[in-house]
């Protein structure tokens, strides 16, 4: 996998040997980054299900100010971080977690100022999708003070509710088998 833009585009981010992984695929990471491009400077953006980090080394590399990788896999944090060094990426600009995801959203959860993107790839044969988009719909963990976004990438048969807790669906688009489903929290004014 590579880069695709930024001060790190054209680098290749490795997976790490032994790990069963899905990385999103390079195509798909180009339309994210293109939609949150208005958005990506400096902001604070959590990689649930990071797996080989790559979309929070692409983060870091188009101007995320910082990443925050979670995955269960040490092996996958080790390696993502050792991109982030490899890349130049400054210490200070990630932080490394290892935990299970609701393990990892509580610890997260009403941290100020909180994501200003989060971004959720779990495994698509796992029931983690909606799992992780109930828990999130009911947590503190996005900036109240940005247009804040959670993005879940799935597969484009998974049919999601346009609403979860405070979460509402606000767009979908579609790669072929694979969906990328934008959340926001709603207001009621």
């Amino acid at each position: 996998m590579r880069i695709s833009g930024g001060l790190a585009r054209g680098r290749i981010v490795k997976a790490p040997k032994g790990v069963d992984l899905r990385p999103t695929e390079e195509r798909v990471r180009q339309a994210l980054f293109n939609i949150l491009a208005p958005i990506l400077a400096g902001c604070r953006f959590l990689d649930l299900f990071s797996g080989t980090g790559a979309v929070g080394l692409e983060a870091l590399s188009r101007g995320a100010g910082f990443v925050s990788f979670v995955d269960k896999e040490s092996r996958c944090l080790k390696s993502a971080e050792s991109h982030s060094a490899e890349f130049g990426f400054p210490a200070e600009s990630s932080d490394f977690i290892r935990a299970e995801y609701p393990q990892a959203l509580a610890k997260l959860a009403g941290k100020t100022p909180g994501y200003d993107v989060v971004f959720v790839d779990p495994p698509y044969e796992s029931e983690a999708a909606l799992d992780a988009l109930r828990l999130l719909g009911g947590l503190a963990i996005l900036n109240k003070q940005a247009q804040a976004r959670i993005i879940l990438e799935h597969p484009t048969k998974l049919l999601l509710p346009s609403t979860q807790g405070a979460l509402q669906l606000l767009r979908q688009y579609k790669y072929g088998n694979t969906s990328l489903s934008f959340f926001a929290e709603s207001h009621a004014d």
